[in-house]
């Protein structure tokens, strides 16, 4: 009912419209039969038919987000990597056999490294006390190491073109169909990771409700991944790994920020839990991705002669981060190379970058590339965001 001057005016239970208030603004004539618009999915693909045009299509979010079931009507969420099931009826949809080559996936207007490698993409914030060596190893692989002030350091190794052709090998059939590659469920709530995973070695114990195989169970892939990781990360640090998480990103996913370990697109790493060793891998596998590194906010301590509790537990590596910041007071932003240790170069006619706002580190992660993080004093003060461009798979 409504008031229609000073009197009530009930309204009838059947009423017309006129067609212009019912029509959405801009919408064309040929859509208005399709509002309200279908929640539906659409249906999985049976075949590509080597349709350049879908190239990428499996690999995409819209195929992420599941598929409706033609024969009991439910829409369900795609969980596993080799096919879509339907949660109800148990309806499968296999998924048809597409491989992607990292040269689809590579950026076209980056240079192909046919010689030795460069880095161009790494940017230091200004007064982040993050202090970078850099040198070429006899393969052609360029070694950038970042000293964090707190102690630790990040080892960024990157290949060429000859490098990278066992990691061309290792993307490649790590999209096989008989991977156990799926989404698990996060232990804060019942929803799922937006990558699909898969953890081999010792029991994963954080963020997922994530199931482990032993390294025997694995396809002969994932053990050859394991071995090439732990012998390329040897040939640097001493060093044992007793697990390995593999996760699969999807292209065309949006920018979200989370606290949470494996649980988005963008994901927001705090790797300070319990039980995480001063050593970490990782091989990076198809679309490149930006990693970024803050400082974790600062906490409050009851001792009033201590502001934090970061400083305890520090390690060796503190002490040689603090030689060679005092090697390199006078300038902060050089290289350090492994010809001229104590020779200072102009850090902009090498490229590298500083700022003044956001995170203390910015590294471009390319297909093959090697990134070590040591010592635990980076995994108590920093925290890591990865933004993945595309599809792509990394081993840690």
């Amino acid at each position: 009912a409504w008031s229609d001057k000073n009197q009530w005016v009930k309204v009838p239970n059947n009423l017309v419209y006129d067609p212009v208030f019912l029509n959405p603004g801009l919408t064309a004539r040929d859509q208005l039969h399709r509002i309200p618009f279908s929640i539906l999915p659409p249906q999985p693909p049976s075949t590509f038919n080597n349709d350049p045009t879908n190239s990428s299509a499996l690999h995409g979010v819209q195929y992420w987000k599941g598929f409706h079931c033609l024969r009991c009507g439910r829409i369900s969420c795609r969980n596993k990597w080799a096919f879509w099931e339907c949660a109800n009826c148990g309806l499968r949809h296999e998924v048809p056999e597409q491989l992607l080559v990292p040269s689809m996936l590579r950026n076209p207007n980056l240079p192909v490294l046919i010689g030795p490698a460069f880095d161009y993409d790494s940017c230091i914030k200004d007064n982040s006390g993050i202090m970078k060596t850099s040198e070429v190893s006899a393969e052609g692989a360029v070694v950038c190491k970042y000293y964090f002030p707190e102690g630790g350091y990040i080892l960024h190794r990157i290949g060429n073109s000859s490098i990278n052709r066992i990691s061309d090998q290792f993307f490649v059939k790590f999209q096989r169909k008989d991977l156990p590659f799926k989404r698990n469920i996060l232990k804060k709530g019942c929803n799922r990771t937006r990558q699909f995973t898969m953890n081999v070695g010792a029991k994963y114990k954080f963020s997922l409700e994530c199931d482990t195989l032993r390294f025997e169970e694995t396809p002969q892939i994932v053990q050859d991944c394991y071995k090439y990781i732990h012998e390329m990360c040897n040939a640097f640090v001493d060093v044992k790994f007793n697990e390995m998480l593999l996760a699969a990103y999807l292209n065309d996913q949006p920018a979200i920020w989370k606290i949470l370990q494996l649980s988005s697109f963008v994901i927001l790493i705090d790797d300070g839990e319990k039980g995480v060793g001063p050593v970490i891998g990782n091989l990076s596998l198809g679309a490149s991705a930006e990693l970024k590194f803050r400082r974790k906010k600062r906490k409050i301590s009851k001792n009033k002669d201590c502001t934090d509790d970061f400083s305890v537990g520090t390690s060796d590596y503190s002490n040689s981060n603090k030689k060679v910041t005092e090697e390199r007071l006078p300038l902060p932003y050089t290289i350090l190379t492994s010809s001229s240790p104590y020779m200072p170069i102009d850090a902009l006619e090498l490229g590298l970058k500083s700022r003044g706002t956001g995170p203390e580190l910015i590294l471009k992660i390319h297909h093959g590339d090697l990134l070590m993080m040591v010592g635990h004093e980076i995994q108590r003060n920093y925290e890591h965001a990865l933004f993945p461009e595309g599809f792509r798979i990394s081993a840690t």
